[in-house]
């Protein structure tokens, strides 16, 4: 309390000097608090030694996981053609899940009733096709032969 009197005196009285008072007392107020925190529960020390605890038991849980150091070759062969089995696993059930996806997409489209309906188009234009190459090709012979008989 007495340091806010202080600062209160300050303001009035000195201007620009009393903002570096000001915040002298307040750091020395602040550093004060902070040792009655440390002094109560003494907890940051507390707290990093847990820490430290905890980050080394899961250094062990990854050590444990991932480290092959301890198989031997075969162990290792053995996991990586596992791993590349799965792989290819996952990689063949998606395909297999998009190929479902798109075919049923495709059967929605393309209705049985649809196909037979363009082949009879279809069947129909190559008709209308031959039909006109007929009568060309006799256009064609006709103004051969009145060439020919000049």
């Amino acid at each position: 309390s007495s340091a806010e009197n202080d600062s209160g005196k300050g303001s009035d009285e000195k201007g620009s000097k009393s903002t570096k008072n000001d915040s002298k007392s307040t750091k020395e107020n602040n550093d004060a608090s902070d040792d009655k925190e440390g002094g109560s529960g003494g907890g940051d020390n507390d707290s990093g030694q847990v820490g430290d605890d905890d980050s080394q038991s899961d250094k062990k849980i990854g050590k444990d996981k991932d480290d092959n150091s301890d198989l031997t070759d075969e162990e290792r062969e053995d996991r990586k053609e596992k791993k590349k089995k799965r792989k290819a696993e996952k990689r063949e059930q998606k395909a297999k899940e998009k190929a479902e996806r798109d075919g049923s997409s495709k059967s929605k489209d393309k209705s049985a009733s649809d196909v037979e309906q363009k082949r009879k188009e279809k069947k129909q234009d190559r008709k209308k096709i031959r039909q006109e190459l007929d009568k060309l090709n006799e256009l064609l012979k006709g103004r051969q032969d009145a060439l020919s008989a000049r």
